[in-house]
Formats: structure tokens, sequence, C-alpha cells
């Protein structure tokens, strides 16, 4: 059977844990991953998903044609 741990082991590992993974996000130069991602609005992600397909641009300019 397991044994039961005690709440400061407990709190303890999970300390370890949390500062393991905010040393994960660093990169090799030192600075946090999450300063690097950019945050788009919903409209922006519609946008940019809409002018990469090569078929909605076609349809686009059919459109526009018309």
């Amino acid at each position: 059977m397991e044994e039961m741990k005690d709440v400061e082991t407990v709190k303890a590992e999970e300390t370890e844990l949390k500062t393991e993974d905010k040393q994960s996000l660093e990169d090799l130069h030192g600075e946090n991953l999450t300063d690097r991602v950019k945050v788009l609005s919903p409209t922006q992600m519609v946008l940019k998903r809409f002018f990469r397909s090569k078929l909605s641009i076609v349809g686009l300019v059919v459109l526009v044609a018309l």
C-alpha cells in the first residue's frame, strides 16, 4: 500500500514542479517565451487563415470582378 504523505511534503513537491515549469519556459538567451508570443484577436486570426488559403483569394477576386 502507498504511504500517506504529509501536507508539507506534498506542498514542497508542488513548489518544485512549479519552479521547474518556469525554468522550462526560458529559452537559451534567458528571456521568457511568453514574452515572444503574439496575441491575436479573433478577427485577426480569421483574416490570417483566410488570406493563407489560395482558394479563398481566388473566390475574393471573382466576387470583386463580378
